[in-house]
């Protein structure tokens, strides 16, 4: 970090006097042509190594995809506090409801550091759910059942907000009342936990 703010700081200086010639522009064009050059591989690559794992990563996504594209790591202190707990669980045997699964960060992480519990994985939104079995197969995990439903107070159906970010997707009734912006789709709602375990068959 101390290393990324030296960078920053050289080119604020760097831009600054330049300035005073009109260059500032070139500077940032120059800087911006780099940097893609430096990202352009790595943000074509339809997948990121993250935590020791393989994550495919929804195509357009500007919200976790990208974040593990660039930083290899989303929420870094839920991610220590969480590897950290595991650490501390001597058998390792714990059962987990991972309720939001997105496409899969932290149920790796459950199930990778918990060879010798269960995971059930719940992602209402589709396109994250398929991505989040993907990411199952992908690491072999064995551990894992993931159900593509939302957990409601009713069994039925519920509108659900899918937004470009995947990780800010919502259930509309508990919206903030401004106008959504993503499309509205309907998914499968489930309230009973022994529904669930029963469901996917533990």
């Amino acid at each position: 970090m101390k290393s990324q703010s030296l960078i920053f700081k050289l080119f604020e200086i760097l831009e600054a006097s330049l300035s005073e010639f009109g260059l500032e522009s070139t500077v940032k064009r120059f800087a911006y042509i780099s940097l893609l050059s430096t990202l352009g591989p790595v943000l074509r690559q339809p997948f990121a190594d993250v935590n020791g794992s393989k994550i495919y990563l929804i195509p357009g996504d500007t919200g976790i995809s990208r974040e593990l594209k660039v930083f290899k790591i989303h929420e870094p202190l839920a991610t220590a506090t969480l590897e950290s707990h595991l650490d501390e669980t001597p058998q390792r045997d714990l059962y987990v409801l991972d309720i939001g699964s997105n496409i899969g960060y932290y149920t790796l992480l459950e199930a990778k550091g918990n060879p010798r519990g269960r995971i059930i994985a719940i992602e209402p939104n589709p396109v994250a759910f398929q991505y989040l079995k993907k990411n199952i197969q992908a690491n072999a995990l064995d551990n894992v059942i993931a159900k593509n439903t939302a957990i409601w107070n009713k069994d039925g159906c519920i509108e659900f907000v899918v937004r470009p970010v995947s990780n800010l997707c919502y259930v509309k009734e508990v919206g903030t009342g401004e106008a959504h912006t993503g499309s509205v789709i309907e998914v499968p709602t489930r309230t009973r936990l022994w529904d669930i375990i029963i469901l996917v068959g533990f």
